[in-house]
């Protein structure tokens, strides 16, 4: 039997991308009903990049081509996909749905996870390099702002397309403008990782330290982009695999029925990857800072407020006041949170059972785990690894 054929036109230089196409080549090989074709050539960004040609209907009639799905970035690029009568799938959230259809990232959820990561670390000024033509950075603008803004902070946000380096003088006076109205030490969020390029090169143009002035988060998780970051960024998994394969479930379910989904698939994001861009605790009390850094470093470790204590010259009665007075909460729940945190970061080890991962985040048992990771997270271990789970791949424990 014939396979059923789906084009991917994707830029041929991001590592983003590159794992959409294997979410979507592996769906095909576990389907083995459809075939992946990619066509770097036809997309209208990147090296040898050429755009959908206007002979684009009778080469995907040649090739028996009977669905695409792309990260379309060119408005351009869109309308000549609905003049199509092959259906398309956009991956990249930036274009509403009305007018391609959608499997894209929860971005307003990319947006508050940016915005709680920034706020840990006591952070209390902040900016965000947005873009106003994809709706995805707009949509991650709005939840990082409103994030900020239910904990009682205000944002600074300059729209400048992330695809651009500000090379010319006065391109970099005024980024450097903006990067200087901010107070410091401020926090940055990056609505992708392309930005935190040209944002850490303006940073060191100007004698800011990443990240002891601007603490840098982005979005992707990107390995092509973190290689031109001298220092190591922090972003956010938004999963592409699962965004590939789900796209790829969604083609499927267009060419059998010749039907457009009325709704965008939305999928949730992954984890905040900490790197060194963020690794900064911009808190005015010294003592509380060496606590919370202590409690970090042994989240591997069942630690208890005690142990902290003795590592760090403060009263139990001083840290608590502080902890409440910056953070909002107790020493104790300091110490559950950065167990959570680092048991969300083993959870991207798929050869690790959820008793591994309880273990090796400072948790007693797979039971106490689950009661806290549920209590911070709103969701069990297991559904969240869910989540991230690679479609070929199953974990050894999925029972919380």
């Amino acid at each position: 039997m014939t396979k059923v054929r789906v084009l991917g036109i994707f830029p041929p230089w991001t590592g983003w991308d590159r794992l959409v196409v294997d979410g979507m080549t592996k769906w095909a090989a576990q389907d083995g009903n459809m075939d992946v074709l990619i066509w770097n050539h036809w997309h209208s960004w990147g090296p040898g990049a050429r755009g959908l040609p206007r002979s684009a209907a009778c080469d995907l009639k040649r090739y028996n081509v009977r669905g695409i799905i792309t990260n379309a970035w060119d408005d351009k690029e869109v309308k000549r996909f609905r003049r199509l009568s092959t259906p398309v799938v956009d991956v990249g959230g930036t274009w509403p749905h009305a007018q391609i259809v959608s499997v894209h990232s929860d971005d307003l959820a990319v947006g508050r996870l940016a915005a709680r990561h920034l706020l840990e670390k006591g952070i209390k000024s902040f900016g965000m390099w947005s873009d106003r033509v994809p709706l995805a950075a707009l949509h991650r603008q709005k939840g990082f702002v409103d994030e900020l803004a239910a904990n009682g902070y205000s944002c600074s946000v300059i729209d400048w397309p992330g695809d651009e380096m500000p090379w010319s003088r006065a391109e970099q006076r005024m980024i450097a403008q903006w990067i200087g109205s901010i107070s410091k030490p401020a926090g940055i969020f990056c609505w992708w990782d392309g930005c935190a390029v040209p944002l850490e090169y303006c940073c060191r143009e100007i004698g800011l330290a990443v990240p002891d002035d601007i603490a840098i988060i982005g979005v992707s998780d990107d390995d092509v982009l973190r290689q031109r970051c001298p220092v190591g960024l922090s972003s956010i998994d938004t999963c592409p695999q699962n965004i590939g394969y789900k796209a790829m479930e969604v083609i499927r379910r267009m060419i059998r029925t010749g039907k457009r989904p009325a709704e965008p698939l939305v999928l949730p994001p992954g984890n905040v990857i900490a790197r060194a861009s963020t690794d900064i605790l911009a808190l005015d009390n010294a003592q509380l800072a060496e606590a919370i850094r202590f409690m970090q470093n042994f989240s591997h470790k069942p630690i208890t407020v005690r142990d902290v204590l003795q590592a760090v010259p403060i009263s139990r009665r001083n840290l608590e006041v502080q902890c409440r007075k910056m953070l909002g909460r107790t020493p104790l729940q300091q110490i559950q949170r950065s167990h959570v945190e680092r048991a969300k970061v083993l959870m991207a080890d798929y050869d690790l059972s959820l008793s591994d991962v309880a273990t090796m985040s400072g948790f007693t048992s797979h039971n106490a785990l689950s009661i806290l990771f549920k209590r911070y997270v709103g969701c069990t271990p297991g559904q969240y690894r869910r989540r991230l789970l690679p479609p070929t791949r199953t974990t050894r424990t999925e029972s919380a």
